[in-house]
């Protein structure tokens, strides 16, 4: 068996980045990759990434192929990405970035809603 195969990610095999960069860092994000690396599947590819650009909802999280992004993520969240996403194939909506899974937070809110929202923001310009 080659040990490089194992070790490194694959377009077909799921990757779990977890930004490790400065604001991610003091947000915790540390704790959050060693609780990834504790709670994964065999065959997910648990790794430290340079920062996603998306600071400001730290410590985030991606996920390859599948290109889901999770923000705001505590170790307590950790299981609930693992058992959902990774193992039942089910994205957990509420810890989806909202800016990079607009149709997540758009999805449940009806059409009044969204006109509202839009006057809203009309508003505020």
């Amino acid at each position: 068996m080659d040990v490089r195969a194992v070790n490194q990610p694959s377009p077909r095999r799921r990757c779990v980045l977890v930004c490790q960069h400065r604001s991610c860092d003091r947000a915790g994000a540390a704790v959050v990759l060693e609780e990834f690396r504790r709670q994964v599947p065999d065959g997910v590819f648990v790794s430290a990434s340079q920062c996603l650009g998306l600071c400001g909802a730290g410590p985030n999280v991606h996920i390859t192929p599948d290109n889901i992004w999770y923000c705001q993520i505590a170790p307590k969240h950790v299981a609930a990405i693992v058992q959902s996403h990774l193992i039942e194939d089910q994205p957990v909506e509420a810890l989806l970035h909202p800016r990079m899974h607009a149709y997540y937070s758009y999805a449940k809110l009806d059409f009044i809603q969204l006109i509202q929202k839009g006057k809203q923001q009309a508003e505020f310009r």
